[in-house]
């Protein structure tokens, strides 16, 4: 609540940052500045995976931004199957299902994804330093604005096998 009660007092002072996510509701509380860690938590099944698609679909298909996107958890073509229905307002199940007609919006989304500097690096089992070689490489390669890691708790630590969840667990 505190956290709030700060942004609402940097507004009224005019110390905001960049509405950064597209969804209204969070912008308003300030946006983000350069270099912000900013993590999404929240018990299963409550949309975290959804919102980070979100975010992904508004900044770099709308805004175009260099996004890195990398799921521990949730494979490319399901990924993009839900930035598909994000941007075109179709309805996720029938996508995934593949019963839906191949519309001028669902081509559009297909095209604009193609087109998008959104990467996407599936690989699942990554430790915490390989992780941050490759958000370093896409930094160096494509100049991303933003990295998105989804389900950070499936990062290892080190070598071994402990995760997030673990250490913490």
């Amino acid at each position: 609540m505190s956290m709030i009660f700060d942004m609402e007092e940097a507004q009224k002072i005019g110390i905001v940052g960049i509405p950064l996510f597209g969804i209204p509701k969070i912008d308003e509380l300030g946006g983000a500045e350069k270099g912000d860690l900013i993590i999404i938590a929240g018990r299963p099944g409550m949309g975290k995976s959804q919102m980070a698609v979100t975010i992904s679909s508004n900044l770099g298909l709308k805004d175009h931004k260099s996004i890195y996107f990398s799921s521990l958890e949730m494979r490319d073509t399901k990924l993009v199957t839900r930035l598909i229905s994000n941007d075109a307002s179709l309805d996720y199940g029938k996508l995934q299902k593949g019963d839906f007609v191949a519309s001028s919006e669902f081509l559009d989304s297909c095209n604009k994804i193609t087109k998008s500097k959104i990467i996407i690096d599936e690989k699942p089992g990554l430790n915490i330093y390989e992780l941050k070689a490759r958000i370093s490489a896409a930094k160096r390669n494509n100049n991303i604005d933003m990295a998105i890691i989804d389900h950070g708790g499936l990062i290892k630590l080190e070598k071994g096998n402990d995760s997030v969840s673990n250490k913490i667990g």
